[in-house]
């Protein structure tokens, strides 16, 4: 499975009807475990007595849906310390459940989440809204927004997924236009040949695909707003090439801007797939 373990952090001032809505969103993931951390900026005297209390009570909430929960209590900057326990326990992603916060405290004190999705090497699912939707008259789509990097290597088979509920696919790339005519033409050709190699990836779906012309993480929020997408899934990519890249400030823009819920694919994390891949097509010839 590509997102079978989790890392979920919370602050523990979740309601529980917040964390049986994640509980529900991770189980269409394939998600079988998690590990359920709070990582408190302060090493106070309730560290492991209060604060271990809510932790336990909230785990049992996530744990109704049959997945396996444990459970960790640590201290230190979140930012920092987030990323680095999703990676000693192995998990194939974090999830977290937003908070939207006003653009006071962004500005004073930051979000952690944004921190995580740009400092994570393993893809970041922010949920905020329900991705199955709730009645048949409301089947938005799951909109990709893609760069043509590694993270299509795990988003096509998660967005060929009938667990993710009934509606169609949207792939979406954007970027500027070339300097001239012919140049211009050469991009969209290239880009729109792209797109059509990506759509024939998911033949569980209905899909369209759209290129549109400016700044990526503009585009995707508008896209996104305008389609009314239940789930937008968003590549970050630290290199260059001919396509306009995603840079992490991308995914973090429209993790803030969208009212959506949000899963930021990693590059890294892509890489990794395609070596186990390669390595079990030489083990089996």
């Amino acid at each position: 499975m590509i997102f079978e373990n989790v890392l979920i952090p919370l602050q523990l001032n979740e309601s529980s009807a917040r964390v049986t809505a994640l509980a529900d969103a991770i189980e269409l993931f394939g998600t079988t475990n998690a590990h359920i951390v709070h990582v408190s900026a302060d090493a106070g005297a309730d560290i492991s007595t209060a604060r271990h209390d809510r932790l336990s009570a909230l785990s049992k909430t996530m744990a109704k849906n049959g997945v396996r929960v444990t459970t960790e209590v640590s201290s230190g900057s979140p930012a920092v310390a987030i990323p680095r326990i999703a990676r000693e326990h192995g998990c194939d992603y974090i999830a977290f459940s937003w908070k939207a916060k006003s653009w006071v405290q962004r500005t004073l004190v930051g979000s952690v989440t944004q921190d995580v999705v740009r400092l994570s090497d393993i893809p970041v699912f922010v949920h905020k809204r329900p991705i199955i939707p709730s009645t048949e008259s409301y089947q938005g789509p799951i909109l990709y927004a893609t760069d043509f990097h590694e993270t299509d290597t795990l988003a096509i088979p998660l967005l060929n997924d009938a667990a993710l509920g009934p509606g169609e696919v949207v792939l979406l790339h954007s970027g500027e236009r070339a300097p001239d005519p012919v140049a211009e033409g050469h991009r969209s050709r290239s880009v729109e040949a792209e797109l059509a190699r990506l759509a024939a990836g998911c033949p569980n779906r209905s899909v369209k695909t759209r290129s549109v012309l400016g700044s990526p993480r503009r585009v995707i929020t508008a896209q996104a707003r305008r389609l009314g997408a239940r789930l937008v899934v968003v590549g970050k990519s630290n290199n260059t090439s001919r396509f306009s890249s995603m840079l992490g400030s991308t995914a973090e823009a429209v993790v803030n801007q969208t009212s959506m819920s949000v899963l930021v694919l990693s590059p890294a994390s892509a890489s990794l797939r395609i070596a186990t891949q390669t390595a079990d097509t030489r083990i089996a010839t």
